[in-house]
């Protein structure tokens, strides 16, 4: 079955939908965004490797850094698994609201540059596969 192309924010959105917590506290918002994120990051190491993720997800945040210059002090981390470091302390200085928007930035820069590389229809179908069905994240952790 084709799939519509959908923009950038929509598939963002979908992202951060599919990754919200249960709870409701006063960060759940911004963590689902960082949820989000770190998976579209580990979905991405998937099919573009990890340096092709990491170049992309560090050029997203780059172009994100304009509107949110405080972005400066959030990265990718290369634990066991790919995390976002610096999001606590900088919902710290700049709040949980202005953290979250700054994510959904990057989530929506990385989900445009990903569809300029492969297209837009692709980069839906990649999305969509990851949020309509369970992938196999655990296969890869020993």
């Amino acid at each position: 079955m084709p799939s519509q192309a959908l923009g950038a924010r929509e598939l963002a959105q979908r992202l951060v939908a599919r990754a919200h917590p249960k709870s409701d506290g006063p960060d759940s918002a911004t963590l689902a965004v960082q949820a989000a994120c770190e998976r579209a990051y580990r979905d991405l190491a998937r099919f573009l490797g990890p340096t092709g993720a990491q170049a992309l997800f560090t050029r997203a945040l780059g172009l994100a850094q304009v509107k949110h210059p405080f972005l400066k002090d959030i990265r990718i981390g290369h634990r066991s698994a790919p995390a976002l470091e610096g999001v606590t302390g900088t919902i710290q200085v700049h709040g949980a609201a202005a953290v979250a928007a700054a994510l959904i930035a990057v989530l929506e820069t990385l989900l445009g540059l990903l569809g300029r590389l492969i297209g837009d229809d692709m980069a839906t179908q990649l999305v969509e596969q990851n949020t309509t069905g369970e992938t196999q994240d655990n296969t890869d952790v020993k």
